[in-house]
């Protein structure tokens, strides 16, 4: 565990948010892209996590009408081609999508600096 630690820490410390030891606090106005179930209010939503996290290139997000998800995952993101899938049944719940739309950024964020675990339940 502490090597791990060791290398999440020495592989974001450019990030502006960890530099600054802040965190992302969605306002109303960030909730409000999420309410509507538009996909380009999605990006927006996400564009600003990704801002956020200093993101060089933010994942497109959309809805997927058929997609199947064990029990407890929410959405996935595909890096072979930087793609959040959210199933269409979150559209307008603006909460859960923010968690995810962040879950998944955090993903993104991750895979970008290459910390990579073997074991995808670390």
């Amino acid at each position: 565990m502490k090597a791990h630690l060791e290398k999440l820490t020495s592989k974001i410390q450019d990030c502006r948010a960890v530099q600054w030891r802040i965190s992302f606090e969605p306002t109303s106005f960030f909730y409000s892209w999420l309410s509507e179930g538009d996909e380009n209010d999605l990006q927006l939503a996400g564009t600003e996590i990704a801002n956020f996290l200093d993101l060089a290139f933010p994942p497109a997000i959309h809805y997927d009408w058929g997609i199947k998800m064990e029990p407890g995952v929410a959405g996935r993101i595909k890096h072979s081609c930087y793609i959040i899938q959210i199933p269409f049944a979150y559209a307008r719940k603006r909460f859960a999508m923010g968690g995810i739309i962040a879950h998944e950024m955090t993903h993104a964020f991750l895979f970008e600096r290459e910390i990579i675990l073997e074991d995808p339940q670390e």
